[in-house]
């Protein structure tokens, strides 16, 4: 049979089969979050020698039923525990759930099947052939997440092969918090920085920490903050006491999606922040594609992280950062997020500027009006 292989640099968006070429290992684990892969990749690299070896892979490179297939029967081989994230149920990757589990089934070997966020659904685990109570306790491991949590999943999973003592439980994380702490009042104008709880779990804080020092370079008070998601009920409470203590000048928003309806945007704590609300985005793409395409950011991003959060009123300010692999590193290795320093400072200009704007006078400003034709 011919099979049509795409380019390694290439995208999978379904439409081709590709062969990863990744070398088969005893543990595999795939998710659709590089910044877990990303954790658990720093976790692998502090074990030793003698550890079962680890395979991780972005499932959304394997959307091509052809790719799943030449994904089980080379990188499984000799596969002895695969593990599988997935958020949005099976109905998001149904040929390679049944893929994985056929596999998993016909070798007698372990098969975890966890939702990919923080909601625990035992219908979706038991797609997989660990007992309930063995599933559920490996997903709280990734729930919780951190470099110990997922270094723990780890020991876990190599216990359950017969390799050393059962882990602790894991351990809680709280949902939303400044980070790395909370800033004194100083008199400074104030910019809070929200951006996901995954990004400080996954060691992705790059982004963040350029975009704060940008601030800061322009005499303004930059207080990161992560949060699980603007629609976690604690998030949203520590968000609003954080702006009750020290009210912020300008929010800049670094999450996807939107809070629901423009009702609902205007009740959370970005509603009652009062002040202007700009939205940047970490790019799903690479710097490269991002130039090459004459729409800029991908049909993903612009529905995530422009169109959507738009809903809640937010001004889109840009894309800040963009996910690049090692040079040199193989296709199914993990990419992180990285600032790319121009748009870091465009973003920090225009915060900059509506802070100004924000502390002058009525009498002192000057609107223009733009209108299409």
């Amino acid at each position: 049979m011919h099979l049509q292989v795409a380019p390694r640099h290439e995208i999978d968006d379904g439409g081709t089969a590709r062969d990863l070429e990744q070398p088969a290992a005893d543990i595999i684990v795939l998710s659709g979050a590089d910044t877990e892969l990303t954790a658990l990749q720093r976790a692998i690299a502090g074990r030793g020698p003698d550890a079962p070896t680890v395979a991780l892979t972005n499932f959304l490179q394997l959307g091509h039923p052809m790719s799943v297939d030449l994904y089980v029967e080379r990188t499984l081989a000799r596969a002895r525990f695969i593990l599988l994230r997935l958020l949005g149920g099976e109905s998001y990757w149904p040929h390679g759930i049944e893929a994985l589990r056929r596999e998993a089934l016909r070798r007698r070997i372990p098969f975890a099947c966890l939702p990919g966020d923080t909601r625990w659904d035992p219908d979706f685990a038991r797609r997989g052939t660990l007992a309930d109570v063995e599933a559920e306790r490996l997903w709280r491991y990734f729930a919780e997440g951190g470099p110990d949590n997922l270094a723990a999943a780890l020991r876990w999973i190599e216990h359950a092969l017969g390799g050393g003592p059962a882990p602790e439980p894991a351990r809680p994380v709280p949902s939303a918090g400044f980070w790395p702490s909370a800033l004194p009042s100083d008199g400074r104008p104030r910019a809070a920085i929200l951006f996901y709880r995954a990004l400080l779990q996954g060691g992705m804080t790059e982004p963040i920490e350029a975009l704060a020092a940008a601030l800061a370079a322009r005499g303004v008070a930059a207080q990161p903050i992560f949060v699980t998601s603007l629609k976690d009920p604690v998030s949203d409470a520590v968000l609003g006491s954080a702006f009750a203590a020290a009210p912020p000048d300008v929010v800049i928003n670094a999450t996807a999606f939107a809070v629901g309806t423009p009702d609902a945007a205007a009740k959370g704590a970005l509603g009652r922040a009062g002040c202007p609300v700009l939205q940047v985005a970490l790019a799903g793409s690479s710097e490269a594609e991002w130039r090459a395409s004459s729409r800029g950011l991908s049909p993903r991003d612009l529905a995530m992280q422009v169109v959507l959060p738009e809903v809640d009123g937010r001004i889109f300010a840009g894309a800040i950062a963009f996910k690049e692999r090692p040079p040199g590193a193989p296709s199914f290795a993990p990419p992180v997020s990285r600032p790319l320093a121009d748009r870091v400072e465009a973003a920090a200009d225009l915060a900059s500027a509506w802070i100004r704007l924000r502390r002058a006078a009525a009498p002192e400003r000057r609107v223009a009006l733009i209108v299409a034709n």
